[in-house]
This record gives C-alpha cells, structure tokens and sequence, in this order.
C-alpha cells in the first residue's frame, strides 16, 4: 500500500476524478483507490513525478527546471 496526501496526486490527470469520486471517511483523512491494472513500478513512477512538481512549486523552481526534469523524466 502507498500512502500518500491528496496534494499530490491531484497534480496527476488521472487521479483527481478517482479523488472526487471518493467518499472521505469520518475524519477525511484516509481513503483507498484500488488500481489493478497499474504496476507498482508505473505507479511509483507517477508518484515520484508528481512529488516533484509539488516540492518545485512550493520552493518555485523555475520553469525551466521542470521543463528539464520533465523531459529528462520521460
């Protein structure tokens, strides 16, 4: 299981309707997405992506940068 804040994961186009479609639980802080057809390999892919793009805004990396994480990412 990974554990992760809603932050980043809504950075990912795939993840904020699974979020939505959610129900939270009495304490709003935990919920779990099943992914069966996604690798753990894939998924700690996307995961260590948007983690970056979370920690670049809040330290505001430049554009240029993330342009070059990002194509060196891919």
């Amino acid at each position: 299981m990974v554990v992760l804040s809603t932050r980043s994961p809504s950075l990912s186009f795939l993840f904020p309707s699974l979020l939505l479609s959610l129900p939270l639980s009495d304490t709003g802080a935990e919920s779990t997405i099943p992914l069966p057809n996604v690798s753990s390999k894939i998924l700690a892919k996307v995961i260590e992506y948007c983690k970056y793009h979370v920690s670049a805004k809040k330290s505001e990396t430049s554009e240029d940068e993330t342009k070059t994480f990002d194509t060196e990412f891919v």
